[in-house]
Order: structure tokens, then C-alpha cells, then sequence
């Protein structure tokens, strides 16, 4: 239960603690740890002075520089991961009792495993900068030699959420319900906590990054979990669920790890001195319960979730209606259709991950490390691509961007294509939520108002002819107007038009990032074939586009 703390009293909540880890980024491997919930806070907890604190960003450790994976060892790869994976297929006739270690995967994979060897052996990889998941515009941020804590919470909270959807959904609340030790069953809402934490000799806070208030308690570690969101076919122990949260986070945003074991660091508050010490990010679950629930209500919510995940994602049930503004109000259905399209968007994203993966272990320098060079072994090439395969098959963020090969309800393919978009730079979440700005356009005067970025779906059948705004899911003019190329944008409310920009290079910019962390969006640019259902009409063929482009609603009209 979420606890209200008085900020006008002189005391605050306890927090309950437990043990969690950190992810060695060089071997992969989750290591245990003494990071702790936050912490109470202090009597005299300002929140006001927090948000104004300068912080100076040193011993911030940047995206190391990666070696390219040449596309003929990324393919051997491929090869060796599919292969792997068909035998852990239920229909591969692989003994239950018969563990699939590399030793006895050898017998079945020698083929790829040479492969991928004499690809090894006949490629030489040099360290060059590589585009990875971890793509430049997450490090920009951290070039800087201060920043304030309302400069970096927002950056913060986008680096966790761009780790998959479903750690942006936990971070908004889902509904759940929760068994905490010695009580019953409760439904309620469940929120990933995120807090950060500064200790040193004379000053020690923690502000959750959310609320930008004291943290309260955490749930119990051993508290379980059933949510048709988090796991649809068995329940959750809180304390795994936050591991689990963290490593996703780690591995898919590097450049997070150092908060997440802690940056020494100096800070100024206001009518403060300078203070030296830890800044760490910390990570808990937090639960409020809803009025009124009963055992009956989770009896009710563990029958519901032993439905499939197909039937729980095509329900028109669980779709809000189509915008208001739509003149139908009915609740479609999207089917992609084209399955050359579909492969080569599965395929985009599956090499991305891979290559990110493969390089990791290929410019690896701990001693336990397994290490992918031309001198490896044969046991070295089948160990990693057992590892590889497994890391594919826990990955949350290859799930979230692998969209094609299911039904998606209208409003749940928006959320995850705003999601897509969003993870490519914290300028682009800005931008699309707009941005104070003033702008030049030809034949204008300056004007000042909100400059925002775009992302509509446009859906077209044989019928209707719909174009959707990703962010706020409302239907918009089919033929909207956007800024012209030749405009003039000036805000200083992101980094990318401090000064006077040209429209055309802010899209540059966007499109540039975009590709360097989602490139499967390109795709989805260049439109594609779909079915879509209107409750219980047949299936119309029609197409499917994202369309983008900057808008601009002035304070007043021009003069």
C-alpha cells in the first residue's frame, strides 16, 4: 500500500528492503547485490530544492567504442541461433531428460558451428564506432558537465522505458493482484518505482522520479503477483520481477548501468555547499490496492488469465472504442497480411539485436568470458550461440518490436508504434509531446506556440479512409498540413533548436535516430497490406502507413 507523506511534518514513511543486483556488462552476468529500496527521507526533505540541484556528471561511463560485426559472421550467427532454437521446439523431439548443453548440442548444430567459425577466422574485425541498440542520442545527454535533477529525471525515465514496452506499461501502473505474506489476495494497481538516491557524509535523499516526491514503501519481495499484463500463465514473486526489471533495463540501455551502481558524484542545492557522494538509481515495486476487492475478484482474474494470449490480444472486449471523433465508432481489428514484408521487418529487428548481442561478446575482456574472435574454439562458437539464443528468447524489448505476426487491436498497436518511435531519442518523446517554440515561416512573421512532431497512421480500405494520431489517438485531417521544410523552428526547450533550425534538419535529425534504434519503422514509412475488422463485418483488404511531419499551433494567427 502506498503511504501519503506529509511534507509538512517532520517525518516520513519507512521503506522495506531487499536484495537486488546489478548486470556485469562485460560477462553478461546478473550479479548480486546490496542495492536496496530507497531509503526513508530525511526530516527536513525539501522536494523543491532536489529539483533545482546541480549536479556535475563525472566518472559517467560512455558507450564503449564497438567493433562491426561483419555481415557474414552476423549471418553464421543467424544460422546457428535458428537452429538452436528449432531444437528447443516442443516438436523437435529433443529428450526431456537430455539437458541441451553445448556438448550435446554439437552433434545436431557442427554445421552452422563451422560456419560460423571460418566466418570468424576470415574476417578481420576492427574496432570502429558501430550503431548498436545503444544508439548515440541516449549518450549525448551525458557529454554534458552539469545538469539539473529537472533535466534528468525526464532523460531518466525515457532510458528505462525505451527497454521494452512492457517496462513502459509497469511504470504507468498495471492492474494486478497482489498476495502479500500473511494476507489475502488484493487487486489493485502495481507501479515500477524508480527513485533516486544521493548519500554522502552530511546529505542523504531519494526522490521517486515520478511523483518528484519522498519515496514511499516498496512491496514485499516475496509478495506474489498475477497479472494477464505481466505473466499471463503463472504468478510472479515481486523480488524476481524488479531482477528481472533491472537486467532488461541494463541490457538494452548500457549507457544506465553506471546509475545503477552508483556515480560518484559532487551536487549543489540551493543555500547549500557542494557535496561530494553516491548518486544510484534504485528500483522497488509499489501497490495500491482498489476499494472493495475480494478473493472472489481474484478467483475471477486467475480464471481470465488462463485464456491465450492470441484470444486475449483479439478480443474487441478489451479495445476502447475508436476516437470520438471518428464517425465509426466500432472497435477494429489490424491483421498485417503481407508475409514478405512481415519477415523483413522480424528480420531487421532480429539482426539488430543480434549484432548488439555479438559484439558484446566479441569485444568482451574478462578472463570468464566466452570470447568470439578468429581464434576461437569450436566449444567457444556453440557455447556462445547457446547463450545468444537464450538471451533472444528473454529478450522483452525483441518482443516488443516484433509486431507483425499477430492481431492487434486498433488503440494496443498505436500504444506500442508511439512506443517505437518514442525509444529513438528523449528529443523525439519531447517533440512529440510538444515543445514552446518560435517559428519563422516563409512569407511570415515569427510567431510563437507549440512545434510538435507528428506520428500519424493513416488506414485506408475499400471504405473508410482513416489517419490516426499516435499520441493522442485521435483521428485527424487525411491531407494534413505540415511545416514547410524551408521553415524556421528556434526553441530552448530541447537541445536540437537551441538555435534557429531549419525544419528540414530537426526531420533529419528525427529520422536519424529513428534508424539507428528502431529501423524497422522505415518499413512501416513505406506502408504496407493489412486486413482490418469492424466488430463482426468480414475482413477488408486495405494498407497501413505512418505518416510524419511537424506541426505548428500558433498563440495567436500570424500578422
Amino acid at each position: 500500500m502506498i503511504l501519503t507523506v506529509d511534507l509538512q511534518s517532520d517525518s516520513a514513511a519507512p521503506t522495506d528492503t531487499s536484495e537486488l543486483g546489478v548486470i556485469d556488462m562485460q560477462t553478461d552476468s546478473f550479479v548480486e547485490g546490496s542495492l536496496q529500496p530507497a531509503v526513508p527521507a530525511p526530516p527536513l526533505f525539501n522536494a523543491a530544492a532536489i529539483r533545482q540541484t546541480l549536479i556535475q556528471l563525472v566518472d559517467v561511463a560512455q558507450p564503449a567504442t564497438m567493433a562491426a560485426t561483419p555481415e557474414t559472421v552476423l549471418g553464421a550467427m543467424q544460422r546457428l541461433v535458428d537452429v538452436i532454437g528449432e531444437l528447443r521446439s516442443p516438436h523437435s523431439g529433443w529428450s526431456a531428460d537430455l539437458p541441451q548443453t553445448p556438448e550435446n548440442l554439437f552433434p545436431y548444430v557442427t554445421e552452422e558451428a563451422y560456419d560460423l567459425l571460418d566466418a570468424l577466422q576470415q574476417q578481420s574485425i576492427q574496432p570502429t564506432p558501430h550503431a548498436t541498440d545503444a544508439t548515440p542520442a541516449i549518450a549525448q545527454f551525458l557529454q554534458q558537465d552539469y545538469c539539473s535533477i529537472t533535466d534528468l529525471t525526464p532523460w531518466l525515465l525515457w532510458a528505462i522505458a525505451r527497454s521494452s514496452y512492457e517496462v513502459m506499461q509497469l511504470m504507468e501502473g498495471v492492474e494486478v493482484q497482489i498476495a502479500q505474506p500473511d494476507q489475502e489476495w488484493q487487486t489493485g494497481i502495481l507501479r515500477l518505482a524508480i527513485a533516486l538516491q544521493f548519500d554522502s557524509p552530511d546529505l542523504n535523499w531519494a526522490l521517486d522520479l515520478v511523483t518528484l516526491q519522498p519515496c514511499q514503501p516498496h512491496l514485499s519481495p516475496d509478495a506474489q503477483i498475477q497479472s494477464t499484463t505481466l505473466s499471463p500463465s503463472s504468478p510472479l514473486v515481486a523480488g524476481e520481477l524488479v531482477q528481472q526489471v533491472m537486467q532488461q533495463i541494463q541490457r538494452a540501455t548500457p549507457v544506465l548501468c553506471p546509475f545503477v551502481t552508483g556515480i560518484q558524484t559532487t551536487l549543489l542545492m540551493p543555500q547549500d555547499d557542494w557535496q561530494a557522494g553516491l548518486l544510484q538509481l534504485q528500483f522497488g515495486l509499489e501497490f495500491m490496492p482498489t476499494v472493495g476487492t475480494s478473493k472472489s475478484s481474484q478467483d475471477t482474474a486467475l480464471n481470465s488469465s488462463s485464456a491465450t494470449p492470441d484470444e486475449q490480444t483479439d478480443s474487441p472486449e478489451s479495445e476502447p472504442p475508436v476516437p470520438s471523433s471518428s464517425t465509426n465508432s466500432l472497435k477494429p481489428l489490424i491483421q498485417f497480411t503481407d508475409t514478405n514484408w512481415s519477415s523483413q521487418y522480424s528480420a531487421i529487428v532480429n539482426q539488430q539485436h543480434l549484432d548488439a548481442i555479438l559484439t558484446h561478446l566479441q569485444t568482451s575482456r574478462t578472463h570468464d568470458a566466452v570470447h568470439l574472435s578468429p581464434t576461437s574454439s569450436i566449444a567457444d562458437v556453440v557455447e556462445a550461440g547457446l547463450i545468444i539464443t537464450n538471451q533472444l528468447h528473454q529478450s522483452s524489448t525483441l518482443a516488443s518490436r516484433n509486431i507483425p505476426h499477430q492481431i492487434w487491436g486498433l488503440s494496443q498497436l498505436n500504444l506500442r508504434l508511439l512506443w517505437c518511435v518514442s525509444r529513438g531519442a528523449h528529443e523525439i518523446m519531447q517533440l512529440m509531446a510538444g515543445i514552446a517554440a518560435q517559428v519563422l515561416q516563409p512569407t511570415q512573421s515569427w510567431q510563437t506556440g507549440t512545434l510538435r512532431l507528428a506520428v500519424n497512421l493513416k488506414l485506408q480500405t475499400p471504405e473508410l479512409d482513416w489517419q490516426l494520431d499516435l499520441v493522442t489517438g485521435r483521428t485527424s485531417p487525411v491531407n494534413s498540413q505540415f511545416l514547410a521544410e524551408d521553415a524556421i523552428a528556434q526553441s530552448h526547450q530541447t537541445q536540437w533548436c537551441q538555435h534557429p533550425t531549419l525544419v528540414q534538419r530537426l526531420t533529419h535529425q528525427v529520422m536519424h535516430d529513428i534508424q539507428h534504434a528502431t529501423p524497422e519503422i522505415q518499413l512501416l514509412l513505406d506502408g504496407t497490406d493489412i486486413n482490418l475488422q469492424q466488430g463482426d463485418e468480414p475482413w477488408q483488404p486495405g494498407t497501413l502507413q505512418l505518416i510524419t511531419g511537424f506541426e505548428f499551433v500558433p498563440d495567436r494567427p500570424a500578422v
